[in-house]
């Protein structure tokens, strides 16, 4: 059986996309597929990704109009051969050797997730951040949720991308991406898919190379205003409400990031003067509805009223220097 699918989703990627499928047509592990999936891109990406396909039978390339990320991925999904499924990005690449790396952690089929390491490069190639100890962990499914929350070793370990999928589990529970999420769709679907899992195996080997680009996504979230930056909170409570059934004992956790996305959100709403009574009462329903309301007066209306008050406190001091 064909061993590791890889799932790249494609739009106007040509600056990056030959660097990242090089990556892959060097790895040391040669059992793989590469789906393509070109998502309606107008520059060169399509006949880049056709030129693979020609030179080397283990790339597949699919054409659809522009649908997404999330449509992307899971348009790979759905054509998927590999028992094991791993994402990678159009401007990221793997290590020679991250194939491997996972290969020998699962021989003997013990795991379901993998969940490895990664380094965060500046556009330029430059190194940024990574994890210097080699370290492995074997954990249960109600500590690999944590991790989601209160990573061990790294800052974020919501990226899709350096973890090993198993597509049994997938197709078993009908594990898609939210195309309607826009921001830490990825994470949710990790999440989802762990809510599945009995043991998961996390490592710190590089596994993926990610580049920290000027046009990305979250580059772009604090330069101009992005309303669809909102279904940051929509992944949120789509991962308490599979944490509520598959792992109660991280709820409090799944409801703390409820309300840290809030106040993100909240943050960028000040920075670009986005504040208005529609979009705060959208965001309030929210919370009145998947928060306890010892838990929204906690962590939402108290540090509101400490903000109000702090403001009042200033104005008063201003106006009393004045006299």
């Amino acid at each position: 059986m064909l061993q590791t699918t890889i799932i790249i989703p494609v739009y106007n990627a040509e600056k990056y996309l030959r660097r990242c499928l090089d990556s892959i047509a060097s790895q040391t592990i040669k059992d793989f597929e590469v789906i393509i999936v070109d998502d309606g891109s107008t520059d060169n990406s399509g006949q880049i990704a056709n030129e693979f396909a020609v030179s080397d039978h283990r790339f597949r390339v699919i054409h659809q109009s522009n649908g997404g990320v999330s449509s992307a991925r899971n348009t790979g999904l759905n054509r998927a051969a590999g028992k094991w499924i791993c994402f990678l990005d159009a401007d990221d690449e793997f290590p020679a050797t991250a194939l491997a790396a996972f290969h020998e952690r699962y021989y003997e089929d013990a795991f379901d997730f993998y969940i490895g390491g990664y380094v965060l490069l500046d556009e330029h190639g430059d190194y940024r951040y990574g994890v210097p100890e080699r370290v492995q962990y074997k954990l249960s499914r109600i500590e690999s949720i944590r991790l989601m929350y209160e990573p061990i070793h790294y800052q974020y370990l919501g990226y899709i991308a350096g973890k090993l999928f198993k597509r049994s589990i997938i197709e078993e529970f009908g594990i898609r991406f939210q195309q309607d999420v826009y921001f830490n769709e990825d994470r949710l679907f990790s999440t989802q898919y762990m809510c599945h899992c009995d043991l998961v195996c996390f490592f710190t080997e590089p596994v993926y190379r990610y580049f920290e680009n000027s046009d990305s996504a979250m580059s772009m979230l604090f330069k101009q205003f992005n309303v669809r930056f909102f279904t940051d909170l929509d992944a949120m409570i789509l991962m308490k409400e599979s944490i509520s059934t598959y792992s109660p004992e991280n709820l409090q956790y799944a409801r703390q990031g409820i309300t840290h996305s809030y106040w993100v959100i909240q943050d960028m709403m000040n920075h670009f003067h986005a504040n208005t009574a529609a979009r705060l009462f959208t965001l309030h329903r929210k919370l009145w509805k998947h928060l306890p309301f010892k838990d929204y007066c906690r962590f939402i209306l108290k540090p509101l009223a400490d903000k109000v008050l702090h403001k009042i406190k200033n104005l008063f001091l201003q106006t009393e220097g004045t006299i």
